[in-house]
This record gives structure tokens, C-alpha cells and sequence, in this order.
């Protein structure tokens, strides 16, 4: 496999995979604030649920700027193969697909 194709190919897997890592991270938040009413009475424990929502909100934030960074590496990289006229219709159409994935879930976590 042509280089180039083969960094295409990795780049559409990294950005996939960030998808998936946002996804876990808004559901962890979600399930660690349906926690924090547990410990309502418990001025220490709600403390320590407060400092791990806060952390996983943080790495959620993390994860958008990296994946708003892996859709421009992913879409450089589309162009770089378009320039240099090679063809995988296969790998570019996955390509697009996971920027397509990616900008909705982005666009989904920003509506929230």
C-alpha cells in the first residue's frame, strides 16, 4: 500500500476512535452526575463527586480539540492524496464518512 494511502487509513482510524472516546466520556459524565444526588447528606463525598465530574468534563473538552484537530489532519490528508493522484475509493469514502461522524458528534455535544 502506497504511503500515502496508508496514512490516510491510520488518520481515519484515529479520528474514529476519538469519536468513540467522546462518546464514553459525555456518558461518563451523565453517569457520574446521576451519582451526585446519591451523596446529597455527605458534604465529603459530594465534594469528591463534584472534583470526578469535573475532571471527566475536562478530558471531554480535551477530546473535542483533538478531534477537531484529527478531522483537519484527516481532510489534509484527503487532499494530499487527491493532489497526488491516487485512488482508494474504499479509504477515501471511509474518509469522509468518519468526518461526517465526527462533525455530528461534535455538533451534538456542542447542542448539549
Amino acid at each position: 500500500m502506497d504511503p500515502v494511502l496508508r496514512q490516510l487509513n491510520i488518520k481515519t482510524n484515529v479520528l474514529r476512535r476519538a469519536v468513540k472516546e467522546l462518546a464514553s466520556y459525555v456518558k461518563e459524565v451523565e453517569i457520574e452526575q446521576s451519582r451526585l444526588s446519591q451523596y446529597e447528606n455527605d458534604a465529603v463525598r459530594t465534594r469528591q463527586q463534584m472534583q470526578v465530574i469535573h475532571e471527566s468534563r475536562e478530558m471531554v473538552s480535551q477530546i473535542v480539540h483533538q478531534m477537531e484537530d484529527k478531522i483537519a489532519s484527516l481532510e489534509a490528508q484527503l487532499k494530499t492524496v487527491a493532489e497526488e493522484g491516487l485512488s482508494d475509493e474504499g479509504l477515501q469514502a471511509a474518509a469522509n464518512s468518519e468526518i461526517e461522524n465526527a462533525r455530528a458528534a461534535l455538533a451534538e455535544h456542542t447542542a448539549e
